[in-house]
């Protein structure tokens, strides 16, 4: 996998491109735009921006042969206010570690120790390592995971 540095907020859109190993800027002439269209003026940067959506991201995956497959880290149940658990997983690090343990893939939270909103990087099952598109590589240890969306083969 190749380390791709965004200049902007394009997080979620560099992360898929490591994981491809495609170039953003193939990606972004394959979506339409960059993510970077104001269209909450109200809003700081980045909430300000457009983004880009999972939805589109799935879309450059399917035309390449794959899907994306979502896996909560620590999934809740709830049926009115207040959550829990689910009750099924025993422990739900470990049965998140063991989908992600051999496949690439998007993985989505924040930075341990950090007050972002949200962030996206590439994960690389081969190496054990995270690709943060802000630059630098790292372990999983260092952030909080909310979620993958894991790399796989469509038949």
């Amino acid at each position: 996998m190749q380390l791709y540095k965004m200049d902007k907020p394009q997080c979620l859109l560099y992360a898929a491109a490591m994981v491809l190993g495609e170039s953003p800027y193939n990606l972004i002439q394959e979506i339409g735009h960059d993510g970077m269209d104001v269209v909450w003026p109200k809003l700081s940067p980045p909430m300000c921006y457009r983004s880009m959506h999972i939805q589109e991201i799935i879309d450059c995956f399917v035309a390449r042969g794959f899907g994306l497959m979502p896996v909560e880290h620590k999934p809740l149940q709830a049926p009115g206010e207040g959550s829990t658990p689910i009750s099924t997983f025993n422990n739900s690090d470990e049965r998140f570690y063991h989908h992600i343990e051999g496949h690439d893939a998007i993985l989505i939270g924040r930075k341990l120790h950090s007050s972002d909103y949200g962030h996206a990087w590439a994960w690389c099952h081969k190496s054990q390592t995270c690709y943060d598109p802000n630059g630098f590589l790292s372990k999983l240890s260092d952030y909080i995971i909310t979620e993958a969306w894991i790399k796989v083969k469509m038949i």
